[in-house]
Order: C-alpha cells, then structure tokens, then sequence
C-alpha cells in the first residue's frame, strides 16, 4: 500500500494540472534553401508558410461574428536598402525603404499551408544601391482567422524573414575589392624592416576573405571588407608610417654618424700632412745636425793637432832656448 500511495497522487496531480497547450508558431521557409541567408537577383523561389500548433479552442473568439472558415496570410514583400560609414571613431547608418509588395493568401483551417513563387525581379542596381552598400528583402506576414463572413477574426501570430540579396554587380564589386586588398596586403607584409606590422592578422584577414568568396558567402565578404577598408588597412598605413619613422630616425642617425665620419676623415688627414711635415722637418734637422756633427768633429781634429803643434814648438823653443843660455856662460 505505501508502494502504491505516491502513484495515486502522481496520477490525480496529472489529471487535475491544466494541460499545456503549445503555442502557435510560424515557419516562413524559402526552396531552394538560400545558402549564407543569400538571395539572387532575378531567381525565383517557392515560399512557403506554415502556421504550427493551431487549436481553435484557446482561440478567444470574443465580439466577432460568424465562425472561423479559413486563415487569413495576410503579407508584404519588402525591399530595403542599408549602408554606414566611419567617420573618426564615430559611425553612422541609413536605411531607404525601396519597395513594399502586398501578398495575401488563404488556406483550409485543416490545411495551414500555403505556397507562392517569390521572384526576384530586380537587382540592388536597379533600386540605385551602390554594390558596398546592402538590400534586404523580408517577408512579414500576419496570420488572422478568416470568419465565415469573410471578416477577418484574430490575429494568431505575426513573422517577419529576411535575407540579403545578392547580384552579378555585387559579386563583381567584390572580387575586384579582394584584388585590390591582395596587392596592397602582399606588398606590406613582404616589405622589409616594417616590425611593428602583425603580417599573420594581415594575411589571416586576405585569406578569410579569399575563402568567403570562394564559396560564395559574399555577404560574409562584405563584412570583411568593410572592416578591412574603414579600420584595418588605416591601421596598417600607421603601421608603415611608424616604421617609416624609424627608418628616417635610423637614416638621421647613420647621417650624423656619416658626418663625423667624415670629420675624423679629415682630421686624419690633417693629422698625416702634420706628421709628413714633421718627419721632413726632422729629416732637414737630423740631416744638418750630422753636419755640423762631422765639422764639428773634423774642427776638434784640426784644433787637437794644431795645439799639438803649438806645443812641440813651444818645447823645441824652450830647449833651443836653454841652449843659448847654457853657451853663454860658458
């Protein structure tokens, strides 16, 4: 019995809690299924609408008369236009309603389904959209309960799906923008003594634009460029400029360096003329000083031999002398 007590009450709290009724949804589907959420200019495609989990009896049906025959898929086809700028580290944007087409369709309150061909009858070239700038095209619908007396009774959901539209124009505009980014990318990142430059965020940004092209996600390219065009390529002309700087510094320095190169040059040179000057001057001087040295030497000679002379002759006097002497006393 104790077993069998917590079923009881899980069963009378099941059969005396309200049931939860799911709330009505609407799917606004598109065939063949836009890839990257991308329409093509002048294609056409099956639209399709499908209202979910409708029940009539959670449908308050309060002051209208009649009763409900049919839904109501009440619509517009809207073309909108969209762009921006940068100015400084400010952004603006505007928007331009370009068309707004009325689609109303009905289905079976057993059968709520409905379909329509959505063709695409011109391309953002012809609302006088620029290629860089965006065209959305949306689907709105408003789902009412149609009364049996052709009045329309309540409105059970409203929807609203949007896509991009894409055009041969587009596609164009881009891939010459991937071009030029490529080239001036290229030429950056291969340029030598620019170190201040992140050549993998460069390079990664060229790549990822290249593959969205590649399969054909032009929107997502878009996006790329636009970034790459407003922020990323005036960040990498700073970059240049900066390294342009320390070049011109770097220039500045070897200059200076250059200058007193030059100044020791010539300083050099003035010092080889002075040593030239001095060693002629000391050849001159040791080349006098053996000169005299050799008169001088050859003077000494003559002098010693001339004392020499004058004392022998002193002597031969001076004995010839006390030989006169010594005779004339005897």
């Amino acid at each position: 019995m104790k077993k069998i007590l917590p079923l009881i009450i899980f069963a009378l709290f099941c059969f005396s809690a309200p049931m939860i009724m799911a709330e009505p949804s609407l799917s606004i589907e598109l065939h063949p299924e836009p890839v990257y959420n991308q329409v093509w200019a002048y294609e056409t495609y099956l639209a399709n609408l499908t209202l979910h989990d409708l029940n009539l009896s959670t449908v308050d049906l309060t002051g209208y008369t009649g009763t409900p025959s049919e839904l109501l898929f009440e619509g517009t086809l809207m073309w909108r236009g969209k762009g921006g700028y940068d100015f400084g580290q400010a952004s603006t944007g505007y928007s331009y309603t370009l068309d707004d087409i009325p689609v109303t369709l009905t289905s079976s309150l057993d059968d709520s389904s409905v379909y329509f061909n959505l063709t695409l009858e011109k391309d953002a070239f012809d609302y006088g959209m620029k290629p860089y700038e965006s065209v959305d095209v949306s689907l709105r619908f408003n789902v009412y309960i149609l009364m049996s007396g052709g009045s329309n009774g309540p409105k059970i959901i409203s929807k609203t799906s949007t896509w991009s539209l894409v055009d041969d124009t587009k596609v164009d505009y881009f891939e010459g923008k991937f071009s030029e980014m490529q080239g001036e990318i290229i030429t950056v990142t291969e340029a030598a003594g620019i170190t201040t430059l992140n050549r993998a965020k460069y390079l990664d940004l060229l790549n990822t634009m290249n593959a969205s092209l590649t399969q054909g996600n032009y929107v997502e390219a878009q996006k790329i460029w636009k970034d790459y065009d407003d922020k990323e390529r005036a960040n990498m002309i700073l970059a240049l400029v900066h390294a342009s700087d320390l070049q011109s510094e770097e220039l500045d320095r070897l200059a200076t360096i250059e200058n007193e190169l030059i100044l020791a040059q010539r300083e050099n040179t003035r010092l080889i003329e002075e040593y030239d000057f001095l060693e002629t001057t000391y050849t001159a001087l040791s080349n006098t000083y053996h000169k005299v040295n050799a008169e001088l030497n050859s003077a000494k000679r003559n002098l010693s031999t001339a004392i020499t002379a004058v004392f022998l002759t002193a002597i031969l006097f001076y004995f010839l002398g006390r030989r006169g002497i010594r005779r004339r006393e005897e």
